[in-house]
């Protein structure tokens, strides 16, 4: 497949999104929180097997007690 971009501007592309990664990775190093909030929403998501799984998560992460009821579920399934 022949690429649109120049050498030059590939180049640039891959240095970009190595550039990147490295940011998201340090980010996520500096905050494990995140990863404890993503299995337990994951664990939410396969306990309910809702029909609607993005329906389910907005809800999930617009609920009033989100912080007390992520902080529960993380205890109750051993993520803290």
């Amino acid at each position: 497949i022949m690429s649109s971009l120049s050498e030059k501007e590939q180049l640039k592309l891959d240095v970009d999104k190595k550039t990147i990664r490295f940011e998201n990775e340090k980010y996520l190093r500096a905050h494990p929180e995140l990863a404890q909030i993503s299995t337990v929403i994951m664990s939410e998501v396969l306990q309910a097997q809702p029909t609607d799984p993005v329906k389910f998560v907005a809800d999930y992460m617009t609920e009033k007690e989100l912080k007390e009821r992520v902080i529960k579920t993380a205890n109750t399934i051993g993520v803290i």
